[in-house]
């Protein structure tokens, strides 16, 4: 009984041996599977193709139909997804950027940017911001702007950039050519690296700016930036932080030439950012709030980078309920829910004003004050000097720095008394009035 259940047993373990043996595939059958997995990776393939150039249509679209084109003042706009932006339409990955042009179609004569050298060109990438070209400045590519258009009192900059990393130093976006002295008009827009790792931009006048953003910046992150300078503040955005403002004259700007990428001081090539730059706008005035904000739009929408807003970053962001607040002569721009004061901590303001934030509204007490040496000019308090010295007086008491005339407005004296205010404060009477007396 015993040997026959065991014959039973082998003959179970022999029968479902074969059966597996049996199961094996055939030639035909793995053939048909190959075949079908690679139907599978073309589609997936060519799916992903198409995604790319529709992405890219998209942004041709948008740069055709953006508002930029038409708002005053613009003297150069480069950008990496045009046909028109390089000397071949359709570039491959590793191309040398030698020319990268201006699309700007309010100007007969474009202000292309060019390289020096083959070594200096940067380098075409296709595939980087929002899945878009951009162009590789990799800490020793740099290209110079070709047409010379003076100097400017105002100035808008508009980039989209990503670092591949922050060192020490500056990395400059763009900056005047030639040595930083007031003489030159220099101006610098860049990141000033650890530890600031912020925004930087500065002109170098006599009364020389130096304004930040808010935010510390990082690498492998894609960012929206720009400011906006009036000839008396500067406005910074930038995509992921609060905007700040910085009242100072900032005088006229050199952008006669520049360098984009580094900066050049007319001997050596320096500051070279070591990242990628997708687009760049310049205005030779200081933007509207609505254009600038339709330029932001078109910007954020193409490139998918959101600019910060504090209202938008929901209840349990710890911003939540801030209120701007926009005061001249003082760089606090947000502040908490509730009452407080701010100081008027920027040049040629004092003291400080209460103000109120209520549901993302703010309003305040009052204004800033004109510092000692300053006289209100509009909005605004500019480098002044005390009047004297006219005979028989005149009706007003200060000027703000420059030269003009004064009425003389004293018993006994008729004319124009003129003068000069220099920025140390002197005040020199060039002609005084005339006395009527015989």
């Amino acid at each position: 009984m015993i040997k026959k259940r065991f014959k039973n047993i082998k003959k179970t373990k022999s029968f479902s041996k074969k059966n597996y043996y049996r199961k094996g595939f055939s030639l035909v059958e793995l053939s048909i599977v190959i075949l079908i997995i690679a139907i599978l990776v073309v589609g997936v393939t060519q799916s992903s193709r198409l995604i790319s150039i529709t992405r890219l249509s998209t942004a041709k679209q948008l740069t055709q139909s953006s508002p930029v084109s038409s708002i005053r003042g613009l003297i150069g706009w480069y950008e990496a997804t045009s046909e028109k932006s390089f000397s071949i339409e359709e570039p491959d990955d590793n191309f040398r950027v030698q020319m990268w042009k201006d699309i700007n179609p309010q100007e007969v004569l474009k202000n292309n940017l060019v390289s020096p050298d083959l070594d200096s060109s940067p380098i075409f990438r296709s595939n980087c911001i929002n899945s878009l070209p951009c162009l590789e400045f990799n800490g020793t590519k740099f290209l110079n702007n070709t047409v010379n258009f003076g100097s400017a009192n105002q100035l808008s900059i508009f980039a989209i950039f990503r670092l591949n990393n922050v060192g020490a130093g500056i990395q400059s976006i763009i900056s005047s050519k030639g040595l930083r002295v007031a003489e030159n008009l220099a101006f610098t827009y860049g990141i000033d690296q650890s530890p600031v790792e912020k925004i930087y931009y500065a002109s170098p006048k006599a009364e020389s700016i130096n304004s930040f953003s808010a935010g510390k910046l990082g690498a492998k992150v894609d960012y929206l930036t720009y400011f906006i300078d009036d000839g008396f503040s500067v406005n910074q955005y930038v995509s992921d932080s609060f905007s700040t403002s910085t009242t100072s004259v900032t005088g006229a700007k050199n952008i006669s030439l520049f360098t984009v990428g580094a900066w050049d001081d007319g001997t050596y090539t320096q500051e070279l950012i070591n990242g990628y730059i997708a687009e760049l706008i310049i205005f030779n005035r200081a933007l509207k709030i609505e254009e600038r904000k339709e330029v932001e739009k078109y910007l954020t929408k193409k490139w998918k980078i959101k600019m910060f807003d504090p209202a938008m970053c929901g209840q349990n962001c710890q911003y939540a309920n801030f209120c701007p607040l926009s005061i001249i002569g003082s760089s606090t721009n947000f502040v908490a829910p509730g009452s407080g004061t701010a100081s008027c901590d920027q040049a040629g303001y004092t003291g400080s004003i209460s103000y109120n934030c209520q549901n993302g509204n703010s309003q305040a007490s009052q204004n800033c004050s004109c510092a000692t040496g300053y006289s209100q000019d509009g909005n605004y308090c500019k480098r002044g000097c005390k009047v004297s010295g006219v005979s028989g007086g005149t009706d007003i008491s200060s000027v703000i720095a420059g030269s003009g005339s004064l009425n003389c407005t004293g018993q006994g004296f008729v004319g124009t008394a003129t003068y000069t205010c220099g920025n140390d404060g002197a005040f020199i009477l060039m002609t005084n009035c005339i006395s009527t007396a015989p």
